[in-house]
């Protein structure tokens, strides 16, 4: 029950059984909450029959938060019981819950240090073998608190069920893509909601970081040390922390507080309503942009990130004049997608996502980005080549009419003559460089530089 009743997604009744013998089908597009599915299917366990049991009165859900890091739902069991179901990350088990249900006896515990010890070696131990693992958890509540849900009653007494251990399979072609990228001097930076250690094994197999390195132990020390000692992973809040976070320019406010029109029409939109001039623009800055440069130098990996530490991340890099393409498929990635120069979202993401982008990956596949940088390239060579080319032709006939006509009384190419230079020899030699086919070459040099003269 508190795996099928805390998941968001559809349910289709199938016309007949499919070749696992299910009649029915849940779609999800939240990653957790479709391993959770297929996890039930396995098990023989139809979502619909757990639904039906709570109409829609009977039940409440508050969504996955990636703030909060946890989903919940809240149901009314019969006229006197009421409950919540939650989900969350593991290694909030010892700050949230208090009991646990026995697998043998199915008896109700109080969590002792001895459980909580063992509980969390076995979390570490998911964590390196690159599984996330969230929390499956109940807690008894009142009516009162069904009605007027507070937000931290979740988050206190819990029951724990079950810790679920959860592998992203990395798609096929994503370490080759990877290592094309690092020979191309370009920097892939993980950012990812995932606790450290699982980024930091996802990490390694994915060769965003050397297979034999460890998990340093500066990755939670002292802001201080962090600064002096950049570390090549950190947690979100603390990389916030040392940036100081982001602050508007204009107003020179905490974006918590600035109240500038991020957009013109907003701008107008206000000045109209108030009948005052039109105000200036939002514009986001790094707080201690120092600070974000130094600890920046060698990250890889960012863990339990929020969508303002991704939005940060891109902001402070264009500000120290990176170039940034962002990927992101959820409605949380939209203001990163949309601040970097170059936005990926995958087919797969939310309409929001793909349309603060500038790119749509139609296999949701890394490597397919590899594919854009190549033909980026690509490009700017068959268009330097076209140039090189049209220079040579046309200041070595102006030059050869110049010379002819001092020496000589007539000029040795007549107007028919250019124009057959013009329309054949110009346009098939062009055509031919103009579209010239992209070759793994173009991505062993550096990238151009934003500022870069097209003629050096």
């Amino acid at each position: 029950i508190s795996l099928s009743i805390n998941i968001d997604g559809h349910i289709n009744t199938l016309k007949e059984p499919n070749i696992n013998g299910d009649i029915e089908e849940c779609e999800s597009k939240n990653k957790t909450d479709h391993s959770i599915i297929n996890f039930l299917y396995r098990l023989k366990s139809p979502i619909s029959e757990i639904e039906s049991r709570y109409p829609k009165c009977n039940k409440k859900q508050t969504p996955f938060d990636s703030n909060k890091k946890r989903m919940t739902t809240y149901v009314k069991e019969n006229e006197s019981t009421y409950r919540l179901y939650t989900k969350g990350g593991a290694e909030n088990i010892k700050k949230y819950c208090k009991y646990y249900i026995d697998s043998e006896t199915g008896e109700r515990i109080k969590l002792d240090s001895d459980i909580l010890e063992n509980l969390e070696k076995k979390i570490e131990k998911c964590n390196n073998d690159m599984l996330r693992t969230i929390y499956i958890c109940y807690k008894d509540i009142r009516e009162k608190d069904f009605y007027g849900i507070n937000e931290e009653i979740d988050t206190n007494d819990l029951t724990l069920l079950a810790i679920l251990g959860i592998r992203d399979t990395i798609r096929k072609g994503v370490k080759e893509a990877v290592l094309k990228c690092r020979e191309a001097s370009i920097n892939v930076i993980m950012v990812t909601g995932d606790n450290i250690q699982t980024a930091h094994s996802i990490a390694k197999e994915c060769n965003i970081i050397d297979y034999n390195s460890s998990l340093a132990k500066s990755s939670i020390n002292e802001e201080e040390e962090l600064i002096n000692n950049p570390p090549i992973e950190i947690n979100g809040d603390l990389f916030y922390d040392i940036i100081g976070g982001i602050y508007c320019s204009t107003c020179n406010k905490s974006t918590n507080f600035c109240k500038c029109p991020k957009t013109y029409a907003e701008a107008e939109l206000l000045a109209s309503n108030y009948n005052l001039p039109i105000q200036p623009l939002r514009n986001d800055k790094i707080k201690y942009i120092d600070n974000f440069k130094k600890i920046t130098s060698k990250l890889r990996i960012m863990a339990r990130s929020k969508p303002i530490h991704k939005y940060a991340l891109v902001l402070g890099l264009k500000e120290l004049n990176y170039i940034v393409a962002v990927t992101g498929d959820g409605t949380n990635d939209a203001p990163a997608l949309s601040k970097s120069d170059v936005g990926f979202s995958m087919f797969d993401g939310t309409d929001i996502a793909k349309n603060s982008s500038d790119i749509i990956l139609m296999d949701n596949n890394f490597s397919s980005i590899v594919t854009a940088i190549k033909y980026g390239r690509n490009v700017i060579d068959n268009l330097r080549k076209f140039i090189q080319f049209q220079l040579v032709i046309n200041l070595t006939v102006c030059s050869f009419i110049v010379i002819c006509s001092c020496i000589g009384s007539q000029t040795p190419i007549k107007s028919i003559q250019m124009l057959w230079i013009d329309l054949i020899m110009d346009s098939l030699a062009t055509l031919t460089l103009a579209t010239e086919p992209p070759h793994d070459g173009l991505l062993q040099r550096k990238p151009t530089k934003r500022n870069e003269n097209i003629i050096n």
